[in-house]
């Protein structure tokens, strides 16, 4: 499948969109869990943690494939439009150094839940 330039900023913007909705995601299940941590639930707090753990690595996924496709969709553009896709793909390649700490923290949280006596 061959996408023109303008389908293929389509196609960014909607999967970068859809990295910061399921980072945002993550991170309210995240609070959800703090409260309930506050209240001394470990069933609900552990819940919103694995929920968050999921959404995150749903982020992790998306941003993953994302910058694979615009590494492909690199190589196959020229000049001006090659240096945008470019451009793109460096904001989805620094979009991890967000998302991979949020998942470290996230998980970190539950191992911290889960060993505590």
């Amino acid at each position: 499948m061959s996408l023109t330039f303008e389908e293929s900023l389509t196609f960014y913007q909607s999967a970068f969109r859809n990295v910061g909705l399921y980072t945002a995601i993550s991170l309210g299940l995240l609070t959800m869990s703090r409260i309930y941590r506050a209240n001394s639930n470990a069933l609900y707090t552990n819940s919103f943690l694995i929920l968050s753990i999921i959404t995150i690595l749903l982020a992790v996924t998306t941003l993953h494939n994302l910058i694979n496709q615009l590494t492909i969709y690199s190589s196959k553009y020229e000049d001006d439009e090659k240096t945008l896709v470019d451009i793109w793909l460096s904001v989805a390649k620094g979009g991890r150094f967000l998302v991979y700490p949020i998942m470290g923290l996230t998980v970190f949280a539950l191992y911290r839940e889960t060993s505590r006596k």
